[in-house]
This record gives C-alpha cells, structure tokens and sequence, in this order.
C-alpha cells in the first residue's frame, strides 16, 4: 500500500471484485442463474480500470516524499 497509496490499493481491490461478480453472473459460478453481459456494465469497470490509470499518473506526492524517491534513484 505504501507503494501504491490508500486511493489506488482501495481501487484496485473494487475493481477486482466487480470483475469477479461480472464473471459469477456471467458464466453462472456456485449455481446461480446466468447473466448476460451488458454493454453498458463493460463500460463502467472499463472507466474504473481508467481511473486508477489516472490516479496513478497524476497522484500527488509531498515534496519531502519526492525527493527521497529522487536521493533513492541516484543510488
């Protein structure tokens, strides 16, 4: 978590789970009745998988925290 930050972990773990809901529903896993796919369900976790990209290319570090990953780079 200390590499990724809270925000990020925390999404990534959501979006794991929906992903493997959609794959319960979908193939119908432990005896539940199937459920189609829809377009509009791929949509959503595909802007959820978007923003962690975002998340992760414009996170916001303390400047303290920046320049040690800077010192540690140099070593």
């Amino acid at each position: 978590i200390q590499l990724l930050g809270p925000s990020i972990a925390i999404s990534v773990v959501l979006i794991s789970q929906l992903s493997f809901a959609l794959a319960v529903d979908t193939f119908g896993w432990f005896g539940l009745p199937q459920i189609d796919l829809s377009f509009g369900q791929l949509v959503g976790l595909a802007v959820m998988v978007c923003g962690i990209f975002v998340l992760k290319r414009y996170q916001v570090v303390a400047p303290e925290e920046r320049a040690k990953d800077q010192v540690e780079r140099v070593s």
